[in-house]
């Protein structure tokens, strides 16, 4: 415990206080038999329902400790992730659980690994990877998630090896510019490439996904299957959850996050009953089925 705080609940692997600085009651878990810690979280109330301020949480995939801020249950303002040594390998900052703005990147040793900006969650912006020398490894734009642009490639000595030319995520031309390095890091390259294409998420397309029925369908599915919170019948709000999610390419609901609440329970339900919706008709660019961002409103009456 840190100072100013009294201790509340204690089980095998977790420990619940009250601290009376931050007035916050905070969460810690540890690893069960021994004293590792694996995420510490603080609430406003002590049915820990709300998070609200300072949070630490380890990834158990990377080792990696990510800690930041919470406010009214969502990610805010800057985070960062160090390794179990300290060393600071990422700043990077949340809007309503969104990543945004610049994002740095870190070796262990300190050296800059790659930075950029992130907006609605998604890469934007110019992205540049660097080796731990310093010097420019990667250079790549990108337009809210889909690369764009020119994508320059440079080995370790600042030589320029090749460029790729995408239109909105398609790659339309190579140039070879030295080609004596082009065969080792075209396997690099196109390890990049293949990622990107199973990953890419469009904000646009040729044509939109759609609730099978259309729009007023889709209001009449959510009426009929909103659940009111109970835990709020006695403060009823009135007023729109905004969510934003992917439609697959099968018409599946997938990443459902909130991008501005009405509160916790109300964030939930909307969450719920966004990932319960029927398929819907997935979007198509150049013929194809791809994955889709959207965006609605979710109303509470």
């Amino acid at each position: 415990m840190e100072e100013g705080e009294e201790g509340l609940r204690y089980w095998n692997d977790y420990i619940v206080t009250y601290s009376k600085i931050e007035k916050r009651y905070v969460l810690r878990f540890f690893q069960e038999k021994r004293p590792f810690l694996l995420s510490e979280t603080r609430f406003k109330e002590m049915n820990l329902n709300t998070k609200d301020g300072r949070c630490l949480t380890l990834n158990p995939e990377t080792l990696t400790y990510d800690e930041g801020e919470y406010s009214e249950n969502h990610k805010t303002g800057q985070w960062i992730s160090k390794d179990t040594m300290n060393n600071t390998l990422a700043i990077y900052f949340y809007n309503y659980d969104l990543l945004s703005q610049n994002a740095r990147f870190f070796y262990p040793s300190g050296a800059l690994q790659k930075t950029g900006q992130y907006e609605y969650g998604n890469n934007h912006g110019t992205w540049l990877e660097y080796y731990e020398n310093g010097l420019i490894k990667q250079e790549r734009t990108f337009n809210v998630g889909i690369i764009d642009g020119v994508a320059n490639y440079y080995d370790s000595t600042g030589n320029l090896i090749l460029k790729d030319i995408f239109n909105q995520g398609d790659l339309k031309e190579t140039v070879i510019v030295n080609k004596e390095l082009y065969s080792e890091e075209l396997k690099k390259r196109n390890s990049f490439l293949n990622e990107t294409k199973t990953g890419i998420i469009y904000s646009a397309v040729e044509r939109q996904p759609d609730f099978v029925g259309g729009h007023s369908k889709m209001y009449d599915w959510i009426k009929d299957n909103l659940i009111y919170p109970l835990e709020e019948k006695d403060n009823r709000k009135t007023g729109n959850v905004y969510v934003k999610f992917i439609v697959e390419k099968d018409g599946s609901i997938g990443d459902v996050l909130v991008l501005k609440g009405l509160g916790y329970n109300y964030d939930k339900e909307a969450i719920r009953l966004v990932k319960s919706m029927p398929r819907w008709n997935p979007g198509i660019q150049s013929g194809k089925l791809v994955r889709v961002y959207f965006n609605m409103p979710i109303p509470f009456k």
